[in-house]
Order: C-alpha cells, then structure tokens, then sequence
C-alpha cells in the first residue's frame, strides 16, 4: 500500500491501485524504448548511419534517429561504447535488468580517471549484483566509494597524476558560462604567463602618458575580470587565424 501511495503522488493520480496499474503498463514501453535506443547507439558505435552527408558523425546520426540533443546523443554512444568493453555489464543490461541510468552511472565513474578501469575488472561481477537490487543515485554512491579508495592506492604512485588529472569544464548557465578546470604546474604557469602578457598588451594600447614602462593609473577592474577579458581575446585571436592554425 505504501508503495502504491508512493506511486501515486509520481504520477499524479489520486487512485494509488490505478497508479500501480498505469505504471505496470508504461513499464514495457519504457523497456522497449530503452532497447530501441540502445540498437541505435551500437549501430553509432560501430559506424552505421553515418553514409550521407548529412549524418557526418556517429553522434549527430544517432541524435536524428532518436530526436535527442547531441550532447544527449553523445553520452547515449559513450555508454554504448563502454558496454562493448564490459561484456558482464552489456549482458545485464541487454537482458533488460539494467537501466541506461545505471550504465551511465558505470561509465561515468569508471572513466573519469585512465587508471581505473584496469582495477575495476576485479570487481565488476561485484558491481553487477549492486547495481541490479541498487537504483543509479545508490549505484552512483558505491561506485565513488570505490573509486576514491583506488585513486587513493593507484594514483599516487603515477608520476604523471598532475597531467592525467587535467580538465576544463565549460557550462552555459543561463546568459554565463561558468568556466572551471585544472592544469598541471607547468601548463597552468604557461597560461597565467601568457593571460599576464595579454593584460600588459591592453594596458600598453590604453596608454596615455607615452612613458616605457607605463606610469598610467591602473583601473579598478578587478585582476579576475582582467583575465576573462585576456582568455576571451586569445579566443578571438584564434577565431581570427583559424587557417593559420590549420595549416600549422
């Protein structure tokens, strides 16, 4: 009876017996969905689809043929792509016991750093019985558990740990873009440098008292800001010399 309650305020439907009902029919449809996609992303994975022009890559072929995003697209042919290198998984999932949510959940955490996937062979029969009485936020959970105490006995002994752990992540957030990442030491001085070259260039070019070094009063904008506007110059340079940079 909880259950049903349970259901029934998902769904929206003030009878909890015929919210049970309702979601025992949409069950199979989900299912049969879920399976449709997953055919989908195997022929992406293994290069189908992609013979016009118009389907130039497995992920915008795969996106057309389920209506979904790119970025959609592209994580559906990511798992696909997982799962053909983890048959124990691949066979739950095609059996239908395993959610996309769950695979995700596999993928994500068993990916995000190189060293992980190697270890995790040892305990993917493990993660299979979690996953198939866990849903993916409880599975998700485990999987970090793990991966922090690999990380913690593996990555230390990596020399090269600082560049293996480097990231950028760009998100648009509303009428933003939130900006975040890490660079090992040596590239991460590389960028400041050449970011501090740029700010000293726009200084030079609003130079008024004509002296060397300058001896105008700096602004008030803020260092931070400086460097948006530095990083965003560098990018419109880049968009102005794309063939340049092709050629080189």
């Amino acid at each position: 009876d909880q259950l049903n309650e349970r259901l029934a305020t998902v769904v929206g439907c003030a009878d909890a017996h015929a919210a049970r009902r309702l979601v025992e029919r949409l069950t199979p449809v989900v299912r049969r969905l879920e399976a449709l996609a997953g055919q989908a992303a195997g022929k992406a994975a293994a290069g189908g689809g992609t013979d016009s022009c118009r389907h130039a890559t497995p992920r915008v072929w795969l996106a057309y043929e389920t209506r979904v995003t790119q970025t959609v697209a592209g994580s559906m042919l990511a798992d696909q792509q997982f799962l053909d290198r983890q048959p124990e998984i691949n066979t739950a999932r095609a059996a239908g016991e395993l959610s996309w949510q769950h695979i995700t959940a596999f993928r994500t955490v068993v990916t995000a750093k190189p060293w992980r996937e190697a270890p995790f062979a040892q305990v993917v029969d493990h993660f299979v019985t979690v996953a198939l009485c866990s849903d993916p936020t409880e599975l998700r959970r485990a999987l970090n558990s793990w991966a922090e105490a690999t990380d913690d006995e593996v990555a230390p002994d990596r020399p090269d740990r600082a560049y293996s752990d480097r990231a950028l992540h760009l998100r648009q957030v509303g009428e933003i873009w939130d900006i975040r990442g890490t660079l090992p030491k040596l590239e991460g001085a590389t960028l400041a440098g050449v970011l501090d070259e740029v700010i000293t260039a726009a200084r030079r070019a609003g130079c008024t008292c004509g002296q060397d070094p300058c001896s105008c009063p700096d602004d008030a904008t803020p260092r931070a800001t400086k460097r948006a506007d530095a990083l965003t110059a560098l990018a419109g340079w880049a968009t102005a010399h794309r063939t340049c940079l092709a050629d080189d």
